[in-house]
Order: C-alpha cells, then sequence, then structure tokens
C-alpha cells in the first residue's frame, strides 16, 4: 500500500487507512444504488411523482434517527455500523428481488430507502470517526479520510457505467449488495472501537427526548443556528435542483437508456468534484475565507438560473 501518510503513528495509519476504504466502500455503494434509484424510477413513473418521495426519505430518517437516539451512545460504535452495513447488503438484496415486478409500490420505497440509506449510514460513518480519532488528529486525518468519499463516487458511478451497457439498470443492486457486503467484513473490521465517554449533561434535562435535546442545544447557540439555517437553505436548494434536472432527463431521454445516462452524468460530475475538491478548495479557503466560500453555491445556483432564463435550455 503506498505510504501517503508517513508522518503518523503505525496505528493512526491503520485506522486512517480503514476508514479511508471504509467510506470508499459505503459511498461505491451509494452511487451504484442512486444511479439503479433515478433509472428505474424514471423509466416507470413521471417525475411528478418524486415530490412525494422526498418528503418520505425526510420522515422516515428522522423517525429513525429518534429510534437510535433512545437505544444510546452504544448504538454508535463499529459493530452497530458493520450491523447496519449487512442490514442494508440484505434489503438490496431484496430489492433486486422485487423490483422486477409490475407492481410500483416497490419503486417509492426503494427510492426512500436509498435515500435514509445515504443519511443514515453516512452520518453513522462520521459519527464514528468522530469518536475514534481526536481533534487535533482530525485535522491532519479528515481531509485524507473524506477524499474517500470522491473517490467512493466515482468507483462507483464507472462500475455502474460499465454494468449498465449490457445489464439492466436493475443489476446495479446486486452490485451494490456484493459492496456493502465486503465493506461490513472488509475495511470496516479493521477500524478499532473508540473509547467509551461519559454522558454529558444536557439543558434539556434528563427526561427529554435526544431529538428535543438537540434542537434545544441548536437554538440556544447563534453559531448553531447559523449553521442549521446554512444546512436547511442549501438542502431546500439542492433538492429543488435535484428535481428541475430529473424532470428535463425524464423527458429527454428515453427509458432503456436512464441507467447508461444517469451513470455517465454521475461519473464526470464525481471526477469534476474530486478536481474542484484538490485543486480548488483549498486556494479559494487560504484567500476568501470559508464564509465567503460558502457564498459561491447560491452564487453560482443564481447565475445558472439565470442563464437558463435568458437563453433557455
Amino acid at each position: 500500500m503506498l505510504r501517503v501518510l508517513p508522518d503518523i503513528r503505525a496505528d493512526e495509519r491503520r485506522a486512517t487507512y480503514a476508514a479511508f476504504f471504509t467510506l470508499l466502500g459505503v459511498m461505491t455503494g451509494h452511487a451504484l444504488l442512486e444511479t439503479a434509484r433515478d433509472a428505474l424510477f424514471l423509466a416507470r413513473l413521471p417525475p411528478t411523482r418524486l415530490p412525494w418521495v422526498y418528503l418520505a426519505i425526510a420522515a422516515v430518517s428522522v423517525a429513525l434517527f429518534a429510534w437510535q437516539q433512545q437505544r444510546g451512545p452504544g448504538s454508535q460504535n463499529r459493530n452497530s455500523l458493520r450491523s447496519w452495513l449487512i442490514g442494508s447488503a440484505l434489503v438490496t438484496f431484496g430489492f433486486w428481488l422485487l423490483v422486477r415486478g409490475r407492481g410500483t409500490w416497490t419503486l417509492y420505497v426503494f427510492y426512500t430507502w436509498t435515500g435514509v440509506f445515504a443519511t443514515l449510514v453516512i452520518v453513522r460513518f462520521w459519527i464514528l470517526a468522530g469518536d475514534l480519532f481526536t481533534v487535533s488528529q482530525a485535522k491532519r486525518l479528515f481531509a485524507f479520510i473524506g477524499a474517500g468519499s470522491a473517490a467512493g463516487a466515482i468507483a462507483g458511478a464507472t462500475l455502474a457505467r460499465l454494468l449498465t451497457v449490457a445489464l439492466p439498470a436493475q443489476h446495479l443492486l446486486l452490485a451494490a449488495t456484493g459492496v456493502l457486503l465486503l465493506t461490513a467484513l472488509g475495511p470496516l473490521q479493521r477500524l478499532p472501537e473508540p473509547e467509551a465517554e461519559e454522558p454529558r449533561p444536557s439543558r434539556a434535562g434528563p427526561g427529554a427526548p435526544e431529538i428535543t435535546r438537540a434542537v434545544q442545544t441548536v437554538w440556544g447557540r447563534p453559531y448553531l443556528r447559523r449553521v442549521a439555517g446554512i444546512v436547511l437553505v442549501s438542502t431546500v436548494a439542492v433538492t429543488l435542483v435535484d428535481f428541475i434536472f430529473k424532470n428535463a432527463v425524464a423527458q429527454s431521454v428515453e427509458a432503456d437508456r436512464l441507467g447508461a445516462f444517469f451513470a455517465g452524468t454521475y461519473l464526470w460530475l464525481s471526477v469534476l468534484g474530486l478536481g474542484a475538491q484538490l485543486l480548488l478548495v483549498g486556494p479559494l479557503l487560504r484567500r476568501l475565507g470559508v464564509s465567503r466560500v460558502l457564498s459561491l453555491l447560491p452564487a453560482l445556483l443564481l447565475l445558472g438560473a439565470a442563464g437558463v432564463a435568458a437563453i433557455g435550455g
């Protein structure tokens, strides 16, 4: 293995590589699921049904987060993440068997499932990484670990593009099943368990639900309120862009070509995203600062929308 992290201890290096390849595997599986989801849904259902699955993803994710927090801090360890990955692989395999039927209800459930998977499993990975590495370690190592996300997106989109040349999009689910199982039984096993921490007192009182405590913590701190506002506005903007994009694709691309189209599109977007992360983010942060860099996304969306309004698509 290439020693791209030569200046850290051996145990840190092993944990960092394990975290990198775990995130790479998770994102590879997610890219396969995302491609299959969009191709299968738009091939049989109109894009006007997408808002319903967006709402379902949000509702189910909140419910699962509430259930997860009731289980306590032990639900955030490595074994729990491995169980989630293995369970996700089994659920994905089940959808591979179901989506071949004529009923459209499986497409709604499958689309919702892929969004919930991305929300819960990826967040759980970063919670585990945050518990595993100290703040000083995170400053040195998280940039490398985070590159596993872009690498996994590229690997998954590339694999999806190769498979959709010869196979229907539904078989991407079988590939995703294998990737998630290999990730759970391979690099994730190399991650050490984080040290147990004492529970922290909450302003909301010991009997309050965990979500209530989190909301009160965010609301009580101006910095966290601003971060939450940025996340809310950006999520709404990205969701609207996603809907507009898929609506245009449904009108322009034939149903039997949707898998190859989405795979190719996501591949190029992932490559461009990795290039921006490696070449642009660092210099922009040093020159403009975090607050100005955050304004780039709404500014680019505004310019893009103005361009489409002026000259058409």
